[in-house]
């Protein structure tokens, strides 16, 4: 079994004093965001170079280090790549409306290969996947699986006509199901199916989607109004179909939002008492993980360069929303200080390139629709810039190499791993 270095957790449900929702993030994430930059920038096909400029500023890594703080350094490099992954996915989807290149994204999440292997995009889930499978319990992989399928399959829906509609279908839509479950991945959390599934359970991470969702669009409104994907925001569905302005629509979200973090505590009180889930110290651990992704959530959408682009054409300005900082364990400080100068020397910092508002609409890399490829090309957006990847290459955990090929054989630090696990 792999090892896993976990963090601390502030006490469930909060003590008096106590920051709730917390805010905290990983004492590692420096060298959590390089080397997903660093990843993102060198294997995901963007779509324009001013695009791949812009990956540091965006912060994609600190989703999951602001929401997982606890989590495994080795596992959270993965857990910070696979947010990074679906972000960029999400674009193609959400603001391209390519749901044709859902039945590649699905596949990808089985761990057993890309639908169309020579589609970068599919090749980029499909390595994130088997790297966390080579290192995590089958049955929390299997329900990584599901969770990602029932995401994607959430895409295709009615559009919303009031915010009741909107938060049934949001609480799965946010994706923060699927996020839950990599997110116990890196803290080494392996509940059953029927943990995980349990009514009470479900309506605790339930009440996460819901805070994050309100969240995620109190932040990224303007960024979606820009790249024409604002149909699924809440802020356009108040002022829509409530017929509110804008500050009433953020007023009303912030309300929601303060009111969720107080259901959660009510929510997550009522697994623990619960006969079965509360014997277990896994369940105990995992409700009190959850509040992170509140707190974190809030944080990050403030800092990413994804959503912050300042006040946006028409009048729609940046909102803010305070959050319960929480200090970082004086056992868990590193010392950062090469961190930032080896980050200084591998981006350009000082030089921000502007947001690219256009849409993602790359085509599905199809040698049966489009013409036989090369099935070792695996970089760069331009045809002059696609450079052969080897047959195996290394993803950057433990010494893992990742096999191309049918018959996945995992490589880590000299064990061989079949099937993704080992005892």
């Amino acid at each position: 079994m792999s090892t896993a270095n976990i963090g601390s957790i502030a006490p469930f449900p909060p003590l008096p004093g106590q920051p709730y929702p917390p805010a905290r993030n990983h004492p590692r994430w420096k060298e959590l965001y390089r080397l997903h930059d660093e990843w993102m920038m060198k294997y995901w096909p963007f779509s324009s170079e001013n695009k791949r400029a812009r990956v540091p500023f965006n912060n994609l890594a600190g989703f999951s280090t602001w929401c997982a703080p606890a989590a495994d350094f080795d596992r959270m490099v993965w857990g910070a790549r696979i947010a990074g992954v679906f972000f960029m996915a999400d674009d193609y989807v959400d603001s391209g409306k390519m749901l044709d290149r859902i039945p590649g994204f699905k596949k990808a999440a089985t761990g057993n290969g890309p639908l169309h292997k020579n589609d970068r995009a599919e090749r980029c889930h499909d390595v994130v996947f088997r790297a966390i499978q080579a290192t995590c319990h089958p049955r929390t992989f299997k329900q990584l699986t599901e969770c990602t399928h029932e995401w994607w399959d959430s895409n295709i829906h009615e559009p919303f006509q009031n915010l009741d509609q909107y938060l049934a279908v949001r609480r799965v839509n946010i994706a923060m199901y699927f996020a839950n479950a990599y997110f116990r991945y890196t803290l080494n959390i392996n509940l059953t199916d029927e943990q995980v599934k349990h009514p009470l359970m479900r309506e605790a991470e339930g009440i996460i989607s819901d805070h994050v969702g309100l969240t995620n669009d109190l932040f990224s409104y303007a960024k979606e109004r820009l790249t024409n994907s604002d149909d699924t925001n809440v802020i356009r569905i108040l002022q829509d179909h409530e017929g509110l302005t804008y500050t009433q629509a953020i007023d009303v979200i912030k309300q929601k939002i303060r009111q969720k973090e107080q259901d959660f505590i009510s929510a997550g009180i009522a697994v623990l008492q619960h006969p079965e889930l509360g014997k277990d110290p896994e369940v105990y651990r995992w409700i009190a993980s959850l509040p992170y992704c509140m707190g974190g959530n809030i944080a990050w959408s403030q800092e990413t360069g994804r959503y912050n682009i300042g006040d946006a054409p028409g009048s729609i300005p940046f909102p803010s929303l305070e959050y319960a900082l929480e200090v970082t364990p004086a056992d868990e400080l590193v010392d950062d200080s090469e961190e930032t100068v080896l980050r200084d020397n591998v981006f350009n910092v000082e030089d921000i390139p502007a947001p690219d508002f256009s849409l993602d609409v790359d085509p599905i890399d199809d040698p049966d629709a489009q013409g036989h490829m090369d099935s070792t090309v695996f970089s760069g957006p331009d045809a002059d810039k696609y450079v052969p990847s080897p047959e195996l290459f290394n993803v950057g955990i433990l010494a893992m190499i990742v096999e191309s090929g049918p018959d996945m054989t995992y490589h880590s630090n000299g064990a061989i791993v079949r099937a993704g696990w080992s005892q």
